[in-house]
């Protein structure tokens, strides 16, 4: 028996009849357990071919005859070599023998590959019925009527599409084929890319490098690779091939592989082969639309289990038509949220390192970012009010696309680390597979893993809530519940900002970026200009909040409220392919392509709205002001009306807002509009403590709400008013106060509000400390144009106001007892500036810390440059002066007077007021009591940890018109304790503390006595002041 050539042995394999790809590969396998070389299968007997490697009689036979292998083995070298075919050996049992034709280092390349399912080779595209709102082109799943059911749905080609340009943007290298439309899409996609392509034949390589190289149409799914007009050539005569390589095929960017035999026109069954072959050639495979149960699945699923990367497109929009993406999840696929601004896929690709624990840095990040997860003591809570006002239970079955029918669904647009999802699958409130959970912070993936490993349907997506998506489902009246808790301070949306820096007209980049300054910060640095990539997102992002979000324009004019645009019937968009329906499977492919590209893929935006687009280098004066708004305006306030978008009319919301949200004066034409998008069904005041344990000081509240039906949002339309069914509708309000009680009795006080809202009296429940739990009810129309936080609304507060009312001989506020231009608004000095402290200044500055309860401490006064003073001049004391602090948790609303001589000076975050027709003295003692520092609390507000008072509340503090006889007579009590405190001061400069500490107690005692008989005088409405 001759002795076959080591280099001719593969090419004499393929040759064999009766072996194909799968027989090759076992071939492979079996040498290679076995530890055999190919040419030592040549020489095996016909026993040990037929036993051990199962070949065929055919093939058995063919191998007995080795001179003919030879010899066809080097006429198929030949005809590889005047077709510039390579083949190559890998050390791979599946496909070991490759045939190739183009750039072969495309190999070495990073490699990615999308899969579609398909049940034929001719695979229709249909779409299901599109409605628009505003631009936003909503696919339902619904089979266009007459089509096959075996179509590519339009979303699978729109994500197709989209990650392909995503791939090809990252230097990736696309592995695909061309005869299926899948594959065809991507490939003719990276190719408008210029990106480069390997391509799987699922035939033979030389018949169709011969039709590549003679430019002919028996394949015409190659068409939109050669170009539209075919190149006329000159013929060897000699061998009937091209003299050179046609210019329109470009070798270097793309290379057509095949792992079947040379000379093979197809086979029934090459297909999955040729899937296999993609997905073993990719380094990353994508599984965009997979069939469940079929060939597709049975290939990823079992290069999953060898190690391979496959990710799967978690798309809700298209597990009703196959289901597979799901299988594959749970069998530990990675999920793949598909986005526009491909955030999911960049965290995936870069695997950024992640941890579940809370380290220094990973708190200062989350914080940056305003994110304070939220407890589960607290999320229970709100899952079990959202139960109580929808009846007890959530519903098995809400009606959806006319007479179908499925779950309540339930979303966190901001979830965090899942906290409210793992508590309603904890809960059994409803099943794993209606829970839907985004997020855009990609450290939050490892989380998701860990804490849903045994629950892997849970539909969590890594994506910006705020925008719609809908390939995962995120679109507006999509979900019956929506629950969570959405940052709030942090950096907000101040990356907006950079579009401007982007601006070709920019030469003030630091004036242009001053409206991004705070009162009481300094003024941050212009954030370096990011990447075209990362303008795209933010044009998008801001195109999005521009066109599909009102609560940036409302401004604080109560008289005025403008509504969510309407949703319209009528769909003036293209039907996306309608075209694409009839011709070869590449023909409409490019037509498919084509059209997604000219409405600017994806189509999400059919241009901005009111001249506003966002697409060029040089803004408008008109997109510029939107930015500047849209980069200072508190993000929560967005998530509030993203929360209120989401909701189906008539669904559930349940939302933790800063107090802010609740109680900013400048936030009030927000709380207009809510009123006038839903009915208010409970506000709950949280302690402070709540969400320390994770780095916030932020007061907070749960809000509960119930977007109004369609009936009542057409009422509202027509009228401008809320429906008249809200005229009696009541609200309830809970607070629940204090920050040093432990878990245990926060739980408690949790449970009795729950109880008391349950059983629908705020009077129903005592509980051991009373002034730490109170609930109690408000009619929705009262909060019209006034505060929504709980505090205003107790009874124990209203009281005071009330007895302020009632006083016999009237009241007024402080505003109209200023002098004129009696009123200073605080500041503070600077080191931005150049201001300083330091002891050789000569101006006294008076800051919060030099309150006492009995007065200011002159000890502790600090003196600053004089270019402060220059700036803050107009804060410059008068004796007799009354200050307040305005802002600081612990500070807020302190009052001290200024009953001395305060020399050359200003303040520091203090109002000062100047006071006429009433005596200061007796003022200070009264904004001391109960009756105004009630007051005070129900004006404070912010939307952080940073609590502060306004101007305009300020001014607005009732205050009794005392007697002067009875102010009088407070005076000469109070000038006593004024002279206490100026003594133990005197003892606090000679450093004897102890003394000094005893005399202020000595003061203090007197102050609060003081205090109490003025209340009581305020509460028995007499002009005398009353002892107890």
């Amino acid at each position: 028996m001759r002795t076959i050539n080591a280099q001719l042995a593969p090419l004499a394999l393929v040759n064999i009849s009766g072996l194909g790809v799968k027989g090759i590969a076992n071939v492979w396998k079996h040498n290679a357990t076995s530890g055999r070389t190919l040419v030592d299968f040549f020489h095996l007997d016909a026993d040990t071919w037929k036993t051990e490697y199962h070949l065929t009689s055919s093939a058995v036979n063919a191998l007995g005859d080795q001179k003919s292998l030879e010899v066809n083995a080097r006429a198929l070298q030949q005809t590889l070599a005047d077709r510039g075919i390579t083949w190559l050996i890998r050390d791979d049992t599946d496909f070991p023998l490759l045939f190739m034709y183009g750039n072969n280092a495309l190999l070495e390349q990073p490699t990615a590959a999308l899969l579609n399912s398909r049940t034929s080779d001719v695979v229709v595209l249909g779409l299901g019925n599109a409605t628009t709102r505003n631009g936003i082109d909503e696919y339902q799943a619904n089979d266009i009527e007459g089509l096959p059911s075996n179509e590519v749905k339009g979303s699978a080609l729109e994500i197709t599409c989209l990650l392909t340009q995503q791939l090809a943007q990252r230097n990736f290298t696309l592995v695909t084929s061309l005869h299926q439309f899948g594959y065809v899409i991507t490939a003719y996609k990276a190719r408008k890319l210029n990106a480069s392509l390997i391509l799987v034949l699922d035939r033979g390589i030389v018949p169709v490098v011969a039709e590549i190289q003679r430019s002919g149409s028996l394949f015409p799914h190659f068409s939109f690779l050669l170009g539209k007009e075919k190149k006329s050539v000159t013929k060897r005569k000699e061998k009937g091939v091209l003299g050179g390589e046609a210019p329109y095929f470009d070798p270097s960017r793309y290379l057509l592989v095949s792992p079947f035999k040379p000379l093979e026109k197809g086979a029934k069954g090459n297909g999955a082969w040729r899937d296999r072959c993609v997905i073993n050639l990719a380094q990353l495979s994508i599984a965009v639309h997979i069939r469940r149960g079929g060939n597709m699945e049975a290939a990823l699923l079992e290069a999953h289990q060898r190690g391979k990367s496959i990710w799967v497109c978690r798309c809700p929009a298209l597990e009703d038509e196959y289901g597979g993406n799901q299988t594959l999840i749970e069998a530990g696929c990675t999920p793949l949220t598909p986005d526009i601004s491909a955030l999911h896929l960049n965290a995936l690709l870069v695997d950024a390192k992640k941890t579940t624990s809370l380290h220094e840095s990973e708190l200062a990040r989350r914080q940056r970012l305003g994110q304070f997860f939220t407890p589960t003591n607290v999320a229970d809570f709100m899952w079990d009010l959202l139960l109580h006002f929808a009846g007890g239970s959530l519903p098995d079955n809400v009606p959806r696309n006319g007479n179908s029918l499925r779950g309540t669904c339930a979303i966190d647009p901001t979830v965090g680390q899942g906290v409210f999802l793992w508590t309603a699958i904890k809960a059994q409130r409803l099943p794993v597979e209606r829970l839907y959970g985004v997020d855009i912070d990609e450290t939050l993936l490892t989380d998701w893993q860990v804490n849903f490993k045994n629950h892997p349907q849970v539909n969590l997506f890594l994506a910006n809530g705020l925008i719609d998506n809908p390939w995962i489902g995120l679109q507006v009246n999509s979900f019956d519940v929506v629950i969570g808790n959405p940052p709030y301070g942090g950096e907000g949306l101040r990356a907006l900002s950079a579009l401007l820096l982007a601006d070709k007209e920019a030469s003030h980049i630091r004036e242009q970026l001053s409206f991004l300054s705070d009162e009481s910060e300094e003024s941050p640095q212009p954030p370096a200009l990011p990447s075209e990539e990362e303008l795209a997102e933010l044009r998008q992002l801001a195109k999005f909040l521009v066109q599909y979000y009102e609560s940036w324009r409302l401004r604080n004019d109560t008289e005025n409220f403008d509504m969510l645009p309407e949703t319209s019937d009528d769909d003036d968009s293209p039907r996306l392919f309608r075209d694409a329906l009839s011709g070869s499977t590449a023909q409409r492919a490019v037509k498919a392509v084509n059209e997604l590209d000219a409405r600017n893929f994806p189509p999400f935006f059919k241009g901005g709205q009111g001249g506003f687009r966002f697409e060029d280098a040089r803004l408008t004066a008109e997109e510029k002001d939107a930015i500047r708004r849209l980069a200072t305006f508190p993000i929560e306030l967005l998530f509030v009306e993203r929360f209120m978008q989401l909701c189906k009319p008539g669904g559930l919301i349940g939302i933790i807002v800063p107090d802010g949200v609740l109680a900013n004066s400048q936030t009030q034409p927000i709380r207009n509009w809510l009123l006038l998008q839903g009915q208010v069904k409970a506000v709950v005041s949280l302690p402070r403590r709540v969400f320390t344990g994770v780095g916030a000081n932020a007061k907070t509240s749960v809000l509960v709400m119930r977007k109004y039906t369609l009936e009542e949002r057409a009422e509202v339309v027509n009228t401008g008013r809320m429906p008249m069914s809200m005229e009696t509708a009541l609200v309830w309000m809970a607070s629940i106060d204090g920050d040093k009680f432990d878990d245990k009795e926060f739980n408690e006080h949790l449970k009795h509000v729950l109880n008391t809202i349950k059983e629908g009296n705020p009077m129903s429940h005592k509980i051991s400390n009373p002034t730490a739990s109170m609930v109690t009810t408000v009619s929705q129309p009262k909060l019209y144009d006034l505060r929504w936080s709980p505090d205003p609304w107790n009874p124990e507060f209203l009281k005071y106001v009330e007895q302020i009312k009632n006083y016999h001989n009237g009241y007024t506020t402080l505003g109209k007892l200023l002098k004129p231009n009696g009123f200073a608004f605080p500041d503070c000095v600077r080191k931005s500036k150049g201001e300083l402290f330091g002891k050789d200044f000569k101006t006294c500055y008076y800051s919060v810390s030099g309150i006492l309860e009995t007065g200011f401490d002159l000890t502790a006064i600090q003196q600053c440059s004089d270019n402060a003073y220059e700036r803050l001049s107009h804060t410059q004391l008068h004796k007799n002066d009354i200050l307040i602090a305005r802002s600081g948790a612990g500070s807020v609303g302190k009052v001290s007077i200024v009953n001395f001589d305060p020399g050359q000076s200003c303040t520091g975050d203090l109002f000062v007021l100047r006071i006429q027709g009433y005596n200061p003295e007796a003022l200070f003692v009264f904004l001391k009591s109960n009756h105004a520092q009630k007051q005070f609390s129900m004006q404070i507000h912010g939307t952080t940890g940073m609590v502060k008072l306004n101007t305009k509340d300020i001014k607005k503090t009732l205050v009794p018109l005392f007697p002067n006889s009875l102010q009088m007579e407070i005076r000469k009590h109070f000038k006593v304790i004024s002279k206490l405190h100026f003594e133990a001061l005197e003892h606090k400069r000679k450093e004897d503390y102890r003394e000094f500490k005893r005399i202020i107690r000595i003061a203090e005692s007197k102050l609060e006595n003081l205090k109490r008989r003025v209340e009581l005088t305020v509460a028995k409405d007499s002009d005398i002041l009353l002892e107890e």
